[in-house]
């Protein structure tokens, strides 16, 4: 559940601090490591990773010097940006998520300039531009990032999986407070996420307890009734994401979360 801000000027929202899971481990630091370190103490640890953050991941990376706000939009500005209010989708929400198309230079003013016309649309959560895939397109871009020196990289850039990498690497921008919901990630895979500018909090639970946190309840529960009541507990574990929010935890409503261990 990542809380994410970029650095810049920001018209409406306050910087809000790290808040506290009770219970959480927390999440190792790095630094220094091989791809052979990398694969055997957390890719593969346990038996289904352990996550940690890579402090000098970023070392020698222009997008350090170059990305904000005003580069984006200036440099940017015409390409088409997909921002919500409270991602991934639910089907069924009471207040379902919105969803805007704009230029990106149009939601750098959003994020910029008070009283923009799509503050008027929030619903208790900003804006988040968390769509945008400009390593299709913009290969000048690609230089203002490094590749991972601390994971066996098994992509070859001009090939077919190269160009799958870059409709999958997004970058995403956007003021304090904007939040992505539990899920698991594309394909289940393992992500990598690179913090150019600003801050993000992360909570992250292991795949082994999406049970724990009531997955698939809701979001797709018509969808999975019958394979989910085989699976113990009425849940389908294999579900895109959980309905619990461990920010604001409701454990009448979701009960088992309270036996589930976060990484934060």
């Amino acid at each position: 559940a990542p809380r994410q801000v970029i650095g810049g000027c920001m018209a409406a929202w306050d910087t809000l601090p790290p808040f506290s899971v009770p219970g959480a481990i927390p999440i190792r630091r790095r630094s220094g490591l091989s791809p052979e370190q990398t694969h055997i103490e957390h890719v593969v640890a346990g038996g289904e990773g352990l996550p940690c953050v890579v402090t000098d991941a970023t070392v020698g990376w222009r997008a350090r010097e170059l990305w904000s706000f005003e580069f984006f939009s200036r440099e940017y500005g015409d390409d088409q940006l997909i921002a919500n209010d409270k991602a991934p989708l639910r089907r069924g929400e009471s207040t379902p998520m919105q969803t805007v198309r704009l230029p990106l230079r149009e939601y750098v003013k959003y994020l910029t300039v008070r009283d923009h016309w799509l503050s008027q649309r929030e619903h208790g959560t900003p804006f988040y531009g968390n769509s945008w895939t400009p390593f299709l397109t913009h290969e000048a871009m690609r230089d203002h990032v490094g590749r991972m020196s601390f994971v066996e990289d098994l992509v070859e850039e001009d090939g077919p999986l190269g160009v799958l990498s870059r409709k999958l690497t997004k970058v995403f921008f956007g003021p304090p407070a904007t939040v992505t919901r539990l899920h698991h990630d594309t394909y289940s895979l393992h992500a990598w996420l690179s913090q150019v500018r600003g801050r993000k909090q992360f909570v992250l639970y292991p795949k082994s307890q999406a049970h724990l946190l009531h997955a698939g309840e809701g979001e797709c529960a018509g969808e999975c009734a019958g394979e989910g009541a085989g699976a113990g507990e009425g849940t389908c574990c294999d579900a895109a994401q959980s309905w619990f929010d461990p920010t604001a935890p409701d454990y009448r409503r979701f009960p088992r979360a309270r036996r589930a261990t976060p990484h934060v």
